[in-house]
């Protein structure tokens, strides 16, 4: 009996399965923003693999040409199965180069050849140097770790001179005294402890709030502590923090628009459908980074389309939003009979001469 109970359950799952899939239900879940820094070790149709991530680049913003070996950055959105929908593909010709990382922190002491940031110390005799490097300054480097252990800067720029310090008037706030960020390669992920960019980062008690995915870019807030790196906090790199973490940029909503809330089966071309709208259209206004992706239970900009006004739904209360309400709409059926069918079931009373044409 159990047996067949077990049975019966398995089915009942199984054909749920299937049926989604029928469907098309393209709602899926994501962890957010990612980057990723390195040279392309296969490419496909709408594929690319970089660092041994696989990214679907279909829905892209490719903006070089792309072929094997080259070094890129990739922004998307990762998903829980570790695979990346990029937004945009870019070839690296600033910012961190594949085996580097970038420091953000205080300067404690600097020479002319050595600069010491947070604790760890670089060698920037060979460095581009922008702006006046001095005791108490915020400063941006990128460097490498060499095997032998010492870190060789590239390039360095204090606070003042980046793009973020132009962009903001207010510095972060998030920062601890005594910490510093860096930004670099998850390579590893060990028990307490994770590897970006060759250097081992106790991650004991920290706050990891994004997956940990090897191969990604992340951000670390840290600090040297008895010569060990220990960090406070984990996330993911994120070009633009504005970007919101399901998939849906910050975008404002267009004048004359509702929003709706993601239900479990909906797909993007479903929702166009019942809101007289396109695809294309439903994409640029939300800014999604994926067309073919949307998630259950995220927000998005939709027309508040004539379709879901009183004049084709007595029963809809379209209190501007969609509805499931509109099952004379909804269902599909194919109004041969709206001239004397007022939508369905609706007016039952006045469509009770005309065979039940809303039953089928």
């Amino acid at each position: 009996m159990v047996t067949h109970q077990r049975y019966w359950l398995l089915a009942i799952v199984a054909s749920f399965i299937m049926l989604l899939l029928a469907q098309g239900v393209m709602a899926q879940t994501t962890t957010g923003e990612v980057e990723v820094v390195g040279a392309i070790e296969a490419l496909g149709t709408n594929t690319l693999t970089v660092n041994g991530l696989l990214v679907d680049i279909s829905s892209a913003e490719i903006n070089t040409a792309l072929q094997l070996d080259l070094t890129v950055k990739v922004e998307g959105v990762l998903a829980s199965d570790g695979t990346i929908t990029a937004r945009q593909v870019n070839a690296v010709d600033q910012g961190i180069l594949p085996d580097e990382a970038e420091f953000v922190g205080v300067v404690d002491r600097f020479d002319g050849n050595t600069l010491v940031v947070g604790g760890i110390a670089f060698d920037v005799s060979g460095a581009e140097i922008s702006g006046d490097i001095a005791v108490g300054a915020t400063v941006k480097v990128h460097a490498r770790l060499l095997e032998d252990g010492t870190w060789t800067a590239r390039e360095v720029e204090t606070e003042d001179n980046t793009p973020e310090a132009e962009a903001t008037a207010e510095p972060e706030q998030n920062d601890q005294a005594g910490e510093f960020e860096i930004t670099g390669t998850l390579e590893s992920v060990g028990d307490g402890f994770i590897v970006v960019s060759g250097q081992t980062i106790s991650i004991a008690g920290a706050e990891i709030k994004d997956m940990l995915v090897p191969g990604a870019l992340v951000k670390i807030h840290l600090s040297l502590i008895d010569g060990q790196l220990v960090a406070r906090e984990v996330e993911n790199a994120r070009e633009n923090d504005d970007h919101q973490d399901d998939g849906v940029f910050d975008c404002s909503l267009p004048s004359g628009w509702t929003t709706y809330t993601v239900q479990g089966d909906d797909i993007l071309s479903g929702i166009a459908a019942r809101t007289d709208s396109s695809v294309e259209e439903l994409a640029a206004a939300n800014c999604l980074a994926n067309p073919g992706m949307i998630v259950t239970g995220s927000t998005v900009f939709v027309p508040e389309a004539p379709s879901f006004d009183s004049s084709h739904d007595s029963g809809d209360d379209h209190g501007g939003s969609i509805s499931d309400d509109n099952s004379g709409h909804d269902s599909g059926d194919d109004h041969g009979n709206d001239s004397n069918d007022d939508h369905g079931d609706d007016n039952s009373g006045s469509n009770s001469g005309h065979g039940g044409g809303g039953d089928d």
